[in-house]
């Protein structure tokens, strides 16, 4: 149990260094939007709602 016990302690310590260089994270994405795109910054993307979409045939 002592080496379970050890390697919890090092992987907190390991997490604790490593979480300020990560970005924050994103809110979910809103559900309730009618269209969606995914979007990307570096190596980074995630999925983000149209909040007013080009449809044809349909006056803005």
């Amino acid at each position: 149990m002592d080496r379970l016990e050890s390697f919890l302690a090092r992987a907190e310590s390991l997490l604790a260094r490593l979480e300020p260089l990560l970005p924050p994270a994103l809110p979910d994405p809103d559900w309730q939007a009618h269209a969606f795109r995914w979007r990307r910054q570096g190596l980074a993307g995630w999925l983000g709602a149209v909040r007013r979409p080009l449809i044809p045939g349909c006056e803005a």
